[in-house]
């Protein structure tokens, strides 16, 4: 494990002066998230308590089953969400030069999208989603109202920015980040018309790299799922592409392309999908930690623990910034993945996303601290 710290830090010192020479393409969602914790008890004084897991949560709301309940929502924010916007901002954060399309208002702009960094170019074609983030410990639940972004098609994109400035902003990105296919009904529709008239169309000479974060698919049919994954398969004749999920959406994908719904071994599973879907990388992003698959070898990478998170909403974003930006910046796959677990936990712990300054110190405050418990 030292050997690969070390390697993230060096790589980071070599490239933190130069981020601006990397940029990055990202779509198609966006939220206005209002992040809330559920109230268990409030005292004579007003002070309150929280439920502290989602299981806890859910065992007290199962307890009222034919009684009904009344909640007291304690709201801790209001800010710019969606994959799309979250994990563009942190990308930004860290210097990357980004080109963001997505549900941020239309025909004008909503002021919470327009309050992030010199280094995030925010595009908009359509209203946004509204959602309501239950705040946990161990986790999040997710209350949206989709009407916003649930027309936006290929055709409303293509139509509100421009096939030439569309095409331009992905053909020079180093990478393509698609973010939320699983909440976006007509995502697949997007991702048919990207590879039609704009992947098919780019330079032979080089393979683009593509990011995929399809994100909670509980609700999309099996069937909604393999066609998205053999379009993923598709992509990869003009790119190398990398996906990565949660446990939840791992399962999920692997009963879609096995047609099998038990898994017994995460590690056999992981080399299928990737194998089947011909991805450069699939990477599983768990409490614990993160697993990559790649065509010759199985890694894990254990996770910086939070007891207390500050926030949850975004963490998985930000852990994909860090993924995307140790592909951009030449790290290995484990570095890289080391990387992602460590923006991802600077952000839950701090409550924002990291400059490279920010994640250096961290990461070096962390190195100490292990060595402090060895």
């Amino acid at each position: 494990m030292e050997r690969i710290v070390n390697h993230v830090l060096d790589r980071l010192g070599k490239v933190k002066n130069k981020t601006g020479t990397f940029q990055v393409f990202v779509g198609f969602d966006g939220y206005v998230d209002t992040l809330v914790k559920p109230v268990k008890t409030v005292a004579k004084n007003g002070q309150m308590t929280f439920f502290e897991t989602i299981g806890e949560f859910g065992e007290y709301l199962q307890s009222k089953a034919h009684r009904s309940c009344s909640l007291e929502l304690h709201k801790m924010d209001r800010k710019a969400g969606g994959n799309a916007a979250i994990f563009a901002n942190a990308i930004s954060t860290m210097g990357i030069s980004t080109n963001c399309v997505g549900a941020f208002g239309y025909p004008k702009v909503q002021e919470l999208f327009k309050n992030f960094g010199d280094h995030l170019d925010i595009r908009s074609v359509s209203e946004p989603g509204y959602c309501t983030a239950l705040e946990f410990d161990d986790g999040k639940i997710m209350l949206a109202e989709n009407e916003g972004i649930n027309a936006m098609d290929y055709r409303v994109i293509e139509e509100r920015i421009g096939h030439d400035n569309l095409y331009r902003m992905i053909d020079e990105a180093d990478i393509i980040a698609l973010m939320n296919w699983s909440e976006m009904p007509k995502c697949t529709d997007i991702w048919k018309g990207l590879q039609e008239h704009v992947f098919e169309a780019l330079p032979k000479s080089s393979r683009k790299k593509i990011f995929v974060d399809i994100s909670d698919c509980s609700r999309r049919s099996l069937e909604d799922i393999r066609e998205m994954m053999s379009i993923l398969r598709e992509f990869s004749d003009y790119c190398e592409v990398t996906l990565s999920l949660n446990q939840n959406e791992f399962d999920r994908v692997y009963e879609a392309v096995s047609e099998n719904k038990e898994i017994q071994d995460i590690e056999a599973a992981g080399r299928f999908i990737r194998q089947k879907s011909e991805l450069k990388y699939l990477v599983l992003h768990q409490m614990e930690g993160a697993v990559v698959f790649t065509e010759k070898e199985t890694s894990f990478i254990p996770n910086y623990k939070v007891e207390h998170p500050v926030i949850s909403t975004g963490g998985g974003d930000n852990f994909n910034a860090g993924l995307v930006f140790g592909l951009m910046s030449g790290m290995d796959i484990c570095a890289t993945l080391y990387l992602a677990n460590a923006v991802s936990s600077y952000y839950v712990s701090h409550g924002k996303s990291p400059k490279i300054s920010e994640i250096i110190e961290y990461i070096y405050q962390c190195k100490e601290e292990r060595k402090a418990v060895i």
